[in-house]
């Protein structure tokens, strides 16, 4: 009996100290049983450890799994925009889709997309709105672009658009005015709009429900939101190119 505590104990200790799985202990305890009757204290000594061993980690689930949600939790604004300059082509994630009143931001720090503004009744946005990823722009935030599509995607969807043009604006807030170009884009799975590939193939009326949805949207903030012309698909890319290059840059610095 002494020398299958003893024994026992061993099994224990060991278990603790290099972290043993459970089915090693069992096993031992189905050893322990099998030698006689008398040893069956060391094997209630070595389940109560196996049990007292699971009962603590148990405890620490909800830390593991607090840690495992976080790593999901990805900063969609870093993901790679895969820029295509011969098609034009990037990838955008949606914030907030078309016909919403809702207006949603992505949070880097929660990984979600946060409700940051509501829109007054009859009021909407026009298209889908989102970011290019891996963008910097002068506000320090991601580059936006509006995206043409044949209905409204979902928040925080990922698509692939065909740049095919840029709306040059200026904004001015508190007496301090500064430039707030927005990016054009046609979604690429898109039927109605998949023969756009310049601003200039874009129907004035749309154009005009674009930029009064701008000017509306920024005067419900205090701002004040003047278009100052249009250019193509050629123009759009160079200013794509410059904001990663801001991203990137910052990002050595970090």
């Amino acid at each position: 009996m002494r020398a299958a505590c003893v024994s026992g104990i061993a099994v224990i200790v060991t278990a603790e100290v290099f972290s043993l799985i459970p089915i090693l202990a069992v096993a031992s305890v189905w050893v322990f049983c099998r030698k006689s009757p008398a040893d069956a204290a060391a094997a209630n000594a070595i389940g109560a450890a196996i049990f007292w061993r699971g009962l603590r980690n148990w405890s620490k689930q909800p830390v593991v799994l607090e840690l495992q949600r976080a790593s999901f939790m990805a900063d969609l604004t870093t993901l790679p925009n895969l820029l295509d300059t011969k098609a034009c082509i990037c990838r955008v994630i949606i914030e907030t889709p078309k016909g919403r009143r809702t207006k949603f931001d992505f949070d880097p720090e929660s990984g979600l997309f946060l409700l940051a503004a509501l829109l007054p009744e009859g009021m909407m946005f026009p298209f889908d709105f989102g970011f290019i990823p891996s963008t910097l722009g002068e506000d320090g935030d991601p580059l936006d672009m509006m995206v043409l599509l044949d209905a409204p995607a979902h928040v925080g969807c990922l698509m692939e658009a065909r740049i095919i043009g840029i709306i040059n604006a200026e904004q001015t807030e508190d007496g301090k005015t500064k430039t707030n170009d927005r990016l054009l884009g046609v979604a690429v799975h898109s039927y109605e709009h998949e023969h756009y590939r310049s601003i200039t193939d874009v129907s004035r009326t749309i154009l005009d429900q674009v930029e009064a949805f701008f000017i509306s949207y920024n005067k419900q903030r205090g701002k004040k939101f003047k278009v100052t012309g249009t250019a193509g698909p050629k123009k759009a890319v160079r200013f794509l190119k410059d904001g990663i290059a801001a991203f990137e840059k910052k990002a050595k610095k970090q």
